[in-house]
């Protein structure tokens, strides 16, 4: 058992599984030995090799498995023909990018992985280390060498709409006569409108090419349109939702960047489109636009240590760029909004008032110019907060608070924080992580009438 030593007999071998506490512990006359385990030993044996089958965006690998079985095999997968160093005692989870590469793969026994979202054309390098961390104490052990390929993704498509335009779904639409799909890097030409009238896909989407262009969703039926990498919007080209209706069901959903340099119109009063950045790699949100008139914001990235940047000369929340309940981004997803450039707004974000930032989500404040107005209401923070420039307002009235939760990591570096009741803990023996550097804390701008907690209170854990 694990708590009854006298299950044991003495005088006699023995193998048991016991407990030792104040009260549990050997009878007399009992002798016990220990045997620790010996240390991890990087292994020698590697995979023998590496095979994989490209696509445009996608490449299907295995490996064979090592010659003397390691404990495990992860996979590696780098832009550079460089081979990475893992770091022994360093427990790497597939799906994550860190600074060695993209982990593809972790088991104990070879498989096969696909890698998703890639590059067409674009040669990628996979790397496959044994490690050994069972019946041996110490930590993980990566082996010093790798079985190493290299795999090229296959070539894009490309499709153009004609000077006219048309329906989305309508070959007479496009030049060569064929929708695009998602293997196709797509153009809408200049003097061109189209209409997105399905679910669309492409590769990738360039709006205009220099002097005009229009992509226009349907008024009648949510329509989504995923683009595998980036969205350029050209000078003089326009990306907008539907001009009249009641539909807020449309969606952009990408993987990689959108960049804005003319108009980008995704709210009205009656209708809008959401914008759904998604994926293991950091993506941008840039341009020179005149318009940039967002509707929602949701961050599906694999971690939240991937990061969404907006860098834009122009940035309102449903026609609103000043303060005004913009209700842009949502309580959920994965990932970390940093908010950069020096683009002048002052607004609210949040589709609620009370607010959350969960343990899966960053918000980090980045541009001297950009505001966060106040609601009515308490946040909380169990992901990152983060300002390093700017102003972020908190709560209308007494009592409006943040509180951060367990586990929250809050860092302030610049700028200021303004909250009418409380900037600290939700429970003062939360366990958190608190970073100040520079920056102002103001707190209890209208009041803050706990017994327990002061307005600027770290806890006392």
């Amino acid at each position: 058992t694990t708590t009854d030593w006298a299950a044991t007999t003495a005088g006699a071998l023995n193998n048991a599984t016991c407990a030792l506490t104040t009260t549990v512990f050997p009878a007399s006359g009992q002798t016990y030995t220990f045997t620790p385990a010996p240390p991890c030993v990087a292994p020698t044996s590697l995979s023998a090799s590496i095979s994989g089958t490209p696509a445009i965006s996608t490449i299907a690998g295995s490996f064979t498995a090592a010659p003397v079985a390691p404990s495990g095999y992860i996979v590696i997968r780098t832009l550079l023909n460089t081979q990475p160093v893992p770091v022994d005692g360093t427990n790497y989870t597939a799906g994550n990018s860190y600074a060695i590469g993209f982990l593809e793969y972790n088991n104990a026994l070879p498989g096969p992985w696909t890698s998703t979202l890639l590059t067409a054309s674009t040669t990628y390098y996979y790397w496959v280390f044994s490690y050994n961390n069972t019946l041996c104490s110490g930590g993980i052990k990566y082996s010093a060498l790798a079985t190493t390929a290299s795999i090229t993704t296959n070539a894009a498509g490309n499709i153009t709409s004609t000077l006219v335009g048309g329906l989305w779904s309508a070959p007479a639409t496009w030049v060569s006569g064929v929708v695009p799909t998602i293997g196709d890097a797509v153009i809408i030409a200049d003097g061109a409108t189209v209409t997105i009238d399905v679910d669309a896909t492409a590769y990738s989407l360039i709006i205009g090419q220099g002097s005009s262009g229009i992509l226009n969703y349907e008024a009648i039926t949510g329509r989504m349109l995923t683009v595998q990498t980036n969205v350029t919007i050209a000078p003089g080209a326009a990306f907008n939702t539907a001009s009249s209706g009641t539909v807020t069901t449309h969606t952009l959903n990408l993987n990689g960047n959108l960049v804005n340099n003319g108009v980008l119109d995704f709210a009205i009063a009656t209708a809008g489109t959401g914008i759904f950045v998604t994926g293991n790699i950091n993506s941008s949100f840039t341009g020179t636009g005149t318009t940039t008139d967002l509707y929602t914001l949701n961050i599906v990235k694999s971690a939240r240590n991937v990061e969404v940047e907006l860098n834009l000369s122009n940035f309102s929340v449903r026609d609103l760029d000043v303060a005004a309940t913009g209700a842009l981004l949502p309580s959920s997803g994965t990932g970390t909004l940093k908010i950069s450039g020096t683009n002048t707004f002052s607004g609210s974000l949040w589709s609620t008032a009370a607010y959350s930032i969960p343990s899966t989500i960053g918000f980090w404040v980045n541009n001297p110019n950009f505001s966060v107005t106040g609601q009515t209401g308490s946040a909380s923070v169990s992901g990152l907060f983060r300002i390093s420039q700017g102003t972020y307002n908190i709560g209308t009235l007494a009592d409006n608070s943040m509180g951060f939760n367990a586990a929250s990591v809050i860092i302030v570096e610049g700028g200021t924080v303004n909250s009418t009741g409380r900037f600290g803990v939700g429970n003062a023996a939360n366990v958190f992580s608190y970073t100040q550097s520079a920056g102002t804390i103001n707190v209890g701008r209208v009041g803050n009438t706990s017994t327990t907690l002061a307005a600027f209170d770290l806890g006392t854990s």
